[in-house]
């Protein structure tokens, strides 16, 4: 498996739930909650299991990492 996909047992979780979006755990980037935002959607695909294109990628439906919450 290449790049820096987190890899989970045979699960690749390559997005992290944040505050207002989720964070691309290959890239780090942060997406924001915006369906005009095609990362956005690229990232709703993947939820769903589809590829950028919308094929069925056969690995079912994916889900992201939690959001970390640190007490002070």
């Amino acid at each position: 498996m290449g790049g820096s996909f987190k890899d989970i047992g045979e699960i690749v979780v390559k997005y992290k739930l944040t505050e207002g979006g989720v964070q691309n755990t290959e890239t780090t980037a942060f997406i924001p909650n915006d369906e005009r935002n095609n990362d956005w959607r690229e990232y709703q695909n993947w939820l769903k299991g589809l590829d950028v294109d919308g094929k069925d990628l056969g690995t079912g439906k994916n889900t992201p990492e939690k959001l970390e919450v640190i007490e002070q």
